[in-house]
């Protein structure tokens, strides 16, 4: 019997990466240590730093004393800074994810067509789709006086909810150059595509939402706002420290969105039913 024929460049090895029988080739993109360090790869450093700044700076002005119309205002000003730069470096580490694994830019991408103003669009457009029918039906059952245990039941599994629908709505919309992949129809075939690949982008995008939900909780227990016209009253030892620890989520919660969106880009670029469903 003849021996088998050895080809004279063969492909590179794979190896188990996305999950449970979904083999992807063993490149840098390819592990997990790649997928966590994501926010200190090239140009992410600068939006990571962006949107980190923007959430401790809106964790300190938590609570803040009195009525000053400063931190009122500036609070969800730095909110809406951090999640538009949140929503710009999420299609850049998508887009390039998909291109071959290229550098994220420091400045713009000359090789993206969309612009800022779309990237945020799509993002938005994402976010209220996942996120709208749970946070609705939380207020109605607070409306007609349910307890806490049951608003918080309710946001727990619209998280949950929001973290399978998010990854593939993302990439489907840098696909489709467009928000048109932003539909709950888009992710549950994707789930459906390829349900073992899938389940890879769960725990990070989990991880992004939870970390940030959990970040607004602590802010409301432990630093609620003060109103003794007096600031030194409100820079106690114990709301400083729960300011710090509330920024610390928020700086977690970024660092998880950063690696979420480069498994999104991962799912789309290696497994050929979920791009086929997302395209």
């Amino acid at each position: 019997m003849d021996a088998p024929r050895t080809p004279d460049a063969g492909p590179p090895p794979v190896e188990e990466i996305l999950t449970d029988g979904v083999a992807a080739p063993a490149t840098p993109a390819s592990s997990w240590r790649d997928v966590i360090l994501t926010p200190l790869r090239g140009g992410s450093v600068l939006g990571f730093a962006g949107a980190t700044a923007a959430f401790a700076w809106m964790s300190w002005l938590e609570g803040g004393a009195g009525d000053e119309a400063m931190p009122l205002l500036l609070r969800p000003l730095l909110l809406i800074l951090a999640l538009v730069i949140l929503a710009v470096y999420a299609h850049r580490i998508v887009l390039c994810t998909i291109e071959g694994d290229r550098p994220v830019p420091w400045l713009s991408d000359l090789a993206d067509p969309s612009g800022v103003m779309q990237d945020v669009g799509s993002f938005a457009a994402i976010l209220v789709m996942a996120l709208w029918p749970g946070l609705l039906l939380s207020v109605l059952v607070g409306f007609l006086g349910g307890g806490a245990w049951a608003q918080g039941f309710i946001a727990l599994c619209c998280l949950v909810v929001a973290s399978l629908h998010i990854p593939f709505a993302l990439a489907s919309s840098v696909l489709r150059q467009g928000a048109l992949g932003a539909s709950y129809g888009v992710s549950r075939r994707a789930w459906k595509a390829n349900r073992d690949a899938a389940k890879t982008a769960l725990a990070p995008t989990a991880a992004f939402l939870g970390l940030l939900a959990l970040s607004f909780v602590v802010a409301q227990v432990w630093v609620p706002h003060f109103d003794d016209a007096n600031p030194k009253f409100d820079h106690t030892a114990g709301r400083d420290a729960a300011r710090a620890a509330v920024m610390v989520l928020r700086a977690a919660a970024v660092w998880a969105a950063f690696a979420a969106f480069r498994v999104s880009g991962m799912l789309a670029r290696d497994v050929p039913e979920i791009r086929e469903v997302l395209q």
